[in-house]
């Protein structure tokens, strides 16, 4: 007989090999994650607890009904998404120290009608009863009272329904009271200013794309902090801004599939469309709908909202949101994420690179962006090394985490950011730094921004003697090497060892083109989660390697007798 684990992982890749149902890419993703933790996750304090898991998939399929619809009455039959992505390893997967959950957060994000509500209704109640949290404190919360209700009534519809909840919930008008655990359930809006002084051990965030900054999330977020194990629970549908808080938590969730950041705390899902996806091909509904042909999602009406689509293309951002689940202004990428992450399987130390001729490039930091400090070594097959050191200010890290969705204090942990003293950064720790590079690495020459960087490229010339040359950020001067730096990560030759640090910063970098098709790096306008510095520095110091003609500068003398323009 298979055992608890094999028959799970079975689940999961039958799953991911369906012919009837496609995943999409980040689904995909998802499943495969979830594959490798049975492997990868116990060797990080994680443990697999078969019987929790079932328990809460009994806790639906046994204890719940639907309530409305064509299912209306009939058992909560899970379907192999929603048991196999969420639930399964939701209330699986424990903590070896204490036994308490592993998965503290969840993100789902799919198209209408796929279940979002009643699955979340099923995990407050879970909360409320079977978490055994006393004082347990369960809250549906949105931007407006009418919107937390969602869940909160189905919640109620679903106590109502259920034998085995009847008896040991009380459903009142506003609030779902567990009387032996002295727990409750209310549904919450920010408008309302009542959520403020929770103690929050299980929080259902609705239609995250709606909210207008983190401040819902945030504030139950920092409630559950008294929690031993507190769940927040995001839900939404693709949004019309990349330009939001949601979409920087999308793209958070999207790191942590595409195995960029550990996130072990949070569970992600994802169901859309891919990229190239005809958006009138039947086929491709599918991906973004799991819960077509379970009751529902009706075919039909997707075949109706898509001819209003192709009838009027007014009506296609509505379509493309709501049933295909594609965020309609979702910025283009300018790098191949997938050749980038192929271009990292290479690794190189720092002592394989001695004695080899390199280029620097650096990129000084304004107050809210990280200074990159970039080498590029040159190797036979017409590929480069890259190796990029960063830095921020020790004061506001928290603060930038929070800001950026990304993992900052655990890169300094680890040695991929250096911090300097103070809230802002000292350059005269970055210029030792540079010199200490000097001295142990063969750098032929150091490529820097003047706009922001006169100053102290002046004292690293004349006071240091290094190599220093202004690189302007013009398209003349950054087009040669932004399309060298496109075509090596085509190539899989910028063998940048995984850097998890600039494959954030290449996950964020878009470009503008001119008149006569030359190109440049740039930050996405209006987006202050995306950083990009790394890569400027990689494009300076390229600029340099390919001996791309440099814009006018003062002229300084190094210690190897070099003449810096």
């Amino acid at each position: 007989m298979a055992s608890p684990i094999a028959t799970r992982i079975a689940s999961l890749r039958r799953l991911s090999e369906s012919e009837e149902r496609p995943l999409c890419r980040l689904e995909r993703l998802c499943v495969e994650r979830l594959i490798r933790d049975f492997d990868e996750a116990p060797a990080r304090g994680f443990y697999w607890d078969e019987a929790a898991a079932q328990n809460a998939i009994n806790f639906f399929e046994k204890g719940l009904r639907h309530y409305k619809g064509p299912l209306a009455g009939q058992p909560f039959e899970l379907r192999d998404d929603q048991r196999e992505c969420l639930v399964a390893p939701l209330y699986g997967w424990k903590r070896s120290v204490d036994g308490t959950r592993r998965f503290r957060r969840v993100y789902k994000e799919v198209p209408r009608k796929n279940g979002k509500t009643t699955l979340a209704a099923g995990i407050a109640l879970i909360g409320l009863t079977m978490d055994r949290e006393a004082g347990a404190e369960v809250y549906s919360a949105a931007t407006t009272r009418d919107q937390a209700s969602i869940v909160f009534k189905a919640a109620q519809s679903m106590a109502r329904q259920s034998p085995v909840l009847r008896r040991k919930l009380v459903v009142h008008k506003y609030a779902i009271e567990c009387p032996a655990l002295d727990g409750v359930m209310q549904a919450l809006a920010a408008e309302s200013g009542s959520l403020q002084g929770k103690n929050t051990s299980t929080g259902i965030v609705d239609e995250l794309h709606a909210h207008r900054d983190g401040e819902v999330y945030d504030v139950l977020g920092t409630s559950t902090q008294a929690r031993s194990q507190p769940l927040l629970v995001a839900l939404t549908t693709a949004g019309n801004t990349t330009q939001s808080f949601c979409f920087l938590e999308r793209e958070y969730v999207r790191r942590i599939l595409e195995g960029q950041v550990d996130g072990d705390h949070v569970l992600g899902y994802i169901a859309t469309i891919d990229e190239g996806d005809d958006w009138r091909d039947r086929r491709t509904w599918i991906k973004a709908n799991p819960g077509l042909g379970h009751g529902g999602v009706d075919i039909t009406a997707i075949e109706a909202e898509a001819d209003k689509a192709l009838a009027a293309p007014s009506n296609l951002n509505t379509f493309l949101r709501y049933y295909l689940n594609v965020w309609v202004q979702q910025s283009d990428r300018w790098l191949d994420m997938n050749a980038w992450q192929e271009c990292g399987q290479k690794k190189f130390s720092d002592d394989d690179l001695l004695g080899m001729p390199c280029y620097g490039g650096i990129d000084l930091a304004l107050s809210a962006d990280l200074t990159a400090w970039a080498l590029l070594f040159p190797l036979p097959d017409g590929g480069f090394v890259v190796r990029v050191r960063f830095w921020v200010p020790s004061e506001g890290v928290g603060a930038r985490e929070h800001r950026d969705r990304v993992p900052y204090s655990q890169w300094i942990r680890e040695g991929l950011i250096e911090t300097t003293a103070g809230n802002v950064l000292d350059y005269e720790a970055v210029r030792a730094a540079v010199n200490e590079d000097f001295e142990r690495f063969r750098i032929e020459k150091i490529g820097y921004d003047p706009w922001n960087a006169t100053t102290t490229a002046a004292k690293m010339a004349s006071y240091d003697g290094l190599p220093m040359l202004p690189v302007r950020q013009g398209y003349v001067t950054l087009n040669a090497p932004s399309k060298e730096l496109e075509r090596l990560v085509v190539q899989r030759k910028l063998y940048h060892s995984g850097n998890p640090v600039l494959m954030w910063h290449a996950d964020s970098v878009s470009i503008l083109e001119d008149n006569n098709s030359m190109i440049r790096p740039v930050k996405p306008k209006r987006d202050s989660g995306k950083k990009i510095d790394g890569i400027v520095a990689t494009v300076i110091a390229l600029s340099l390697a390919m001996d791309v003609e440099e814009s006018d500068g003062p002229s300084v003398y190094n210690k190897r007798g070099l003449v810096t323009l």
